[in-house]
This record gives structure tokens, sequence and C-alpha cells, in this order.
């Protein structure tokens, strides 16, 4: 079986690992760029929180997210290299003039998440956070964090030795069953705002982020900072990063972050911990990510000979085992 992947984002790279276990299939890997260029994969802090980001998924990202972090565990337990990966859970907080935002977002999830989440007493919180210098804050052990770089870098040597990778090829079309004028039995595309031409309710959503490093400061598990009008990750990672995200802005615009989103993140972290004043900055980014109306309908969209998936915003790496999962089941059906 021939099988065209578009796109060498998180789903690109996934499936096509995924589908090696298939001997038969002749898998051909198109993208745009250099597999290590920045796109949204390669930027995302790698965040696994199927229950903190019910503020804004919806219950196809939700359903297909809850069985992520087990996918996960199993995936890179194949591997021979270590990725780093947690399932310790998350942290949510906020600072005293933000209590009732707060207070009306954990009424909101608490709805779904059936005690999947704890209030955390002074005490308990030292003993999960001993860094985290602040009064309110709640766990969601049920969520975890993946290092999105490195999975994306190992696959980028991994598969080349086992499939055809196409780097800065131009799709000039993507047909059922046709890349470019070559035949396939399956295109799946996966370009995110590359087909923006096929799927024009696809929107571009701004992120901006920050990595940072100190010796002075060390979290187990991604802290989510709740806020009127955004919400702020801290998101550690193997030695002493800090990643902090991400602002959403709609825009198609790729040009380096913002006085006003660098001043917001770097001042988040020092107002949980006064010892973030004396970190490094490492290096910033920005991406722009496809988005549906409302974030997340109609990801996965069937045609006989071909497969979308676009518009994963933020949730990339939340969703992309199911999504490589029912995509291979709906291929051998």
């Amino acid at each position: 079986m021939k099988i065209a992947i578009i796109g060498a984002g998180i789903i690109g790279r996934l499936l096509s690992w995924r589908l090696l276990r298939y001997s038969t299939n002749q898998i051909s890997l198109y993208d745009k760029e250099y597999k290590n260029i920045n796109n949204c994969s390669m930027t995302a802090a790698g965040i696994l929180s199927p229950f903190s980001e019910l503020d804004k998924l919806d219950s196809t990202i939700l359903n297909l997210s809850i069985n992520s972090l087990n996918l996960w565990d199993s995936y890179l337990k194949e591997l021979k290299k270590p990725i780093f990966f947690q399932k310790n859970g998350s942290i949510i907080t906020a600072h005293q003039q933000d209590i009732d935002t707060l207070s009306h977002y954990i009424k909101y999830i608490e709805k779904y998440t059936k005690n999947k989440i704890q209030i955390l007493t002074k005490q308990e919180l030292k003993k999960l956070e001993p860094n985290l210098n602040m009064k309110y804050a709640y766990w969601l052990p049920k969520e975890g964090q993946i290092d999105s770089q490195a999975f994306m870098n190992y696959m980028g040597e991994l598969l080349p030795k086992y499939i055809n990778w196409y780097e800065k090829i131009e799709i000039k079309y993507c047909i059922p069953h046709e890349v470019n004028g070559k035949q396939y039995d399956w295109v799946i595309d996966c370009r995110g705002l590359g087909a923006k031409e096929e799927l024009s309710e696809l929107r571009s959503i701004r992120g901006e982020l920050i990595w940072i490093h100190t010796s002075d400061i060390s979290f187990m598990r991604p802290i989510r900072m709740i806020h009127p009008k955004k919400s702020i990750y801290i998101v550690p990672r193997p030695k002493n990063i800090f990643i902090l995200g991400s602002s959403e802005i709609e825009s198609y615009d790729f040009s380096p972050i913002s006085v006003r989103t660098t001043l917001e993140l770097l001042s988040s972290a020092y107002s949980v911990n006064s010892s973030f004043l004396e970190a490094r900055i490492i290096k910033t980014a920005t991406q722009c990510r496809p988005t549906l109306p409302n974030y997340s309908s109609n990801l996965i969209i069937h045609k006989n000979g071909l497969i979308r998936v676009n518009g994963l915003f933020r949730y990339g790496w939340l969703v992309a085992p199911p999504i490589v999962e029912k995509i291979i089941q709906h291929i051998f059906k």
C-alpha cells in the first residue's frame, strides 16, 4: 500500500512512525520546510492537559484526549532513545486579585473532571511544588507533558531511514489518491495552515513563547496561571529549562515576540518565585497555529483516498496519538 503524508508536524511524523508497523506500506512524507524547522509542533511546550483546557475544549477534543497520556506512555517505551515524559499532573493557580476568575474557572471544569481535580492546602502545595510561592492552587493529577522538540528531532533522525521524506517540496495540489501527479492508495493532508486553500474556515492564532534557564528553581509539573484575559503557562523541562507561554492573538504574523508578551510572561514567572529574576533568557519563539471555528470541530475529514487533519490549534500534542490511531483504523478497516 502506498501512502502519502503531507506535512511533517506532529501528526505527520507520528503517523509515519506508527505506519512502519505495517511492512507492506510504502510511505512518502512531504513537507515544505526542512526537518528541523520551527513549525507549530517544534515550537509547542508539549503540555498534555485534557482537563485544564476544558474552558476552551469541546467534546470532540475531550473525547479524543482522555486516553492520550496512556498512548504516549506506550509509544515512548518503544523508542530506543529516552524522551522526557511525565504524568505528574498540572497545577492551576492565580493571584489574589484573580481569585474570582479562578473560582469561576474551577466551577466550570469541575462539571467534567469528576474528582480529577484537588484543591491544595498550603502544606500540600508546599509538598508538591516547594518553589511555587502561591496561596491558592489546584492539582489535576491526570495530566502530563512531553519534550516536544526532542521527539520531533528524534523522528527527524529516525524516519528518513525507513520512508521517503521529501523536504522543501511545494504541494501544488492534493486530491484523493494523488499528490503533485503521483498516485497513492491514501493521501493524508496534515499541513495545518498550508491547507487553507482547500479549507477556507481555517484561521491563524499566533502564539509566543520564551525559553529560560535557572538552577535556583525547580518545578515537577506545568503551572497554569489563570487570568481574566489569558492564561499563562510555566512549563518545566530537563536541565533547569522552563518554557513560558502562551499568548493567543488572531493574526497571521510570524514576526518576533512582542514587548507586551515578553513583559507579561516574564512578570508571571517572577510573580510565582522572585528567583526567576536571575534566570537567563535562552530563546524566544513565535508561531501561527491552524484553528477551526470553535477550536476543534471536524478535525478529521474522510474522503475516498483522502484524509484531512487540520486545525489542531494548541492541542496537537494532546490529540495526536488518538487521531493517528483513528486514521490507521480507517485505512486498514
